[in-house]
Order: C-alpha cells, then sequence, then structure tokens
C-alpha cells in the first residue's frame, strides 16, 4: 500500500516539474520573439510611436530656432587688372639726337637744356590739350589756342633765334600777347636757365606797353601821359607836332632822317600829333642791362 503511495506522488511531481518547465520555456520563447519584434521594427525605420501634430506657432518657432548652413563660397574668376594708360610725351628735337620729355608737373627739360646745339619741340600743328596744372596754367595766361605748343618751344630751347628775342626787343612786338607768351613759359618751365631774364623781359614790358605811343593822335592826360618820349633806329621823314586845346600847334618838327629823336609833353599840352616817326617810347620807363630796344 505505502508501495502504491510513493510511486504516485512520485508521478505527480514529475508532472509538475514538467509544466512548471513549459511555463519557463514558453516565457523565454515569448521574450525572444518580442525582441526579434523590436528589432525589426527598428531596422524599417518604424517610430515606436506617432508624434502629435505642431501647431502652426511652434512650426514657425522651429523654423526660427533652426541655422542654416553656411552659403558655399563660389570662387569668382580672376579679372585681369586694367592697363594704365602711356604717359603722353612731347619729342624735343636736337642734335644728335631727339629727347622725348613726359608731360608731367614739373616737366623735365634738364637734358635738352643740357644739349649744346639749339633744341626745338617737335609738336604737330594741331593744337595741345592741357594735360597737367602747368599745362592748364599756360592757357589761363596765354588765352591762345596753340598756348601749349608755344610754351614747349620756348621751355626746350637754350639758344638760336629764343635767346636773340630776349636779348633784343622790338618795340612793335611789345604787346599783351608777347607778355602773356614769356608768362606762359615761365608757368611752364619756371627753373628754364633763362628764367630770371625772361621775368625781367615780361616785366619791362608790361611797365612799358601802357605808356607807348602809337596812335598817330593822342590826348594828353587820356591817351598819353605827359613825359620825355624818344624813338630810334633808323628814323626818316617824321613829323610830331604838339597842340593847344584850339588844335594849334605849339610846337612840331619834321625830321628827314635821324638815329633819335625826343619830345617833351608838357601837362598843358592838349594833344600830340605825329606820323611816319613809329613808337614813341617813355624815358621814364628803364631799359634792362643787357636788353636792346628797337
Amino acid at each position: 500500500m505505502s508501495e502504491a503511495l510513493d510511486e504516485g506522488d512520485n508521478h505527480f511531481s514529475t508532472r509538475q516539474y514538467s509544466r512548471r518547465r513549459l511555463i519557463r520555456v514558453a516565457i523565454i520563447v515569448g521574450i525572444v520573439f518580442l525582441l526579434a519584434v523590436a528589432w525589426a521594427l527598428s531596422r524599417l525605420g518604424v517610430p515606436d510611436s506617432v508624434p502629435a501634430e505642431s501647431t502652426p506657432s511652434e512650426t514657425r518657432t522651429a523654423a526660427a530656432l533652426s541655422v542654416a548652413p553656411p552659403p558655399t563660397a563660389v570662387a569668382s574668376p580672376t579679372e585681369p587688372k586694367p592697363t594704365e594708360p602711356p604717359v603722353p610725351s612731347v619729342e624735343i628735337r636736337c642734335s644728335p639726337t631727339s629727347v622725348t620729355v613726359e608731360r608731367v608737373d614739373p616737366v623735365d627739360f634738364s637734358e635738352a637744356w643740357g644739349r649744346a646745339r639749339e633744341c626745338v619741340s617737335q609738336i604737330d600743328d594741331a593744337p595741345m590739350s592741357p594735360e597737367t596744372a602747368a599745362e592748364q596754367a599756360v592757357v589761363k595766361m596765354y588765352e591762345y589756342d596753340g598756348a601749349i605748343n608755344v610754351a614747349y618751344h620756348l621751355c626746350a630751347s637754350t639758344s638760336g633765334r629764343n635767346e636773340g628775342r630776349l636779348r633784343e626787343v622790338s618795340v612793335g612786338a611789345i604787346s599783351e600777347s608777347t607778355i602773356a607768351e614769356l608768362s606762359a613759359m615761365l608757368a611752364l618751365c619756371p627753373s628754364h636757365p633763362w628764367a630770371e631774364r625772361v621775368q625781367t623781359m615780361a616785366t619791362f614790358m608790361e611797365d612799358l606797353l601802357p605808356l607807348l605811343i602809337s596812335a598817330d593822335d593822342a590826348l594828353v592826360g587820356e591817351e598819353v601821359q605827359p613825359g620825355t618820349y624818344y624813338v630810334e633806329g633808323g628814323v626818316a621823314n617824321c613829323y610830331w607836332e604838339r597842340q593847344g586845346k584850339s588844335g594849334s600847334a605849339i610846337d612840331n618838327d619834321f625830321i628827314v632822317e635821324a638815329r633819335r629823336v625826343e619830345v617833351v609833353i608838357q601837362p598843358s599840352d592838349y594833344a600830340f600829333q605825329s606820323d611816319g616817326c613809329g613808337i614813341w617810347v617813355p624815358t621814364s620807363v628803364p631799359i634792362p642791362e643787357g636788353v636792346t630796344l628797337r
């Protein structure tokens, strides 16, 4: 009897153990299955949960907070540097070779001035337009279309005819144009070897010009000032007359031929008349040393 009970108990225990084992296996299999499912879902990119829809304000806020990546710099092609225009120049014809001077401030004529023989500017007939401040001053002083051309021509030379013009002056050549020409030369080449002589000549002509008597009839005190005047240099067939207010002659003379003729115009004279005498020069303006007036 007891053996039958023991055998029954053993059988019950075996069945109970088998049931618990099956349960554990089932649990393990379930866990493994869930892990496999989770892994498969992660590989497919399926989110664990669907996020709630964001409101428009949240969308704008998120867009404002987002930082855009910096733009990629695009290298621009290298542009060629502009070519600078050549400096304008003037050719100075000398012997044995020519000299080229650049039209800059100040103009360098030193190489031309160092030549033993005369140098002259080789400039086209067309008037030059001002390129520098000095050339603009030339145009302002000497109101002539070819003012710059003339100034370069005068500045280029240190001998020959131009030197003679500064030593021997014709009274008939004294004019505002001649004075302006000399002033223009000094504006372009103030360091010219003759600069001092040119300035002296320009000042002399400027003082002398308003006092010259070139008209046949001149009113004393208006067109001519009282004083001593002269003409010289091969005077021939010259007639002069000092007149009173009535037109009668106070004094007169007719010179057939002479080297020099003088006349004294008094403050009481009304007019002075001359014919065939040339230009009367006042003795009140001294002639510069080294200059001959003819």
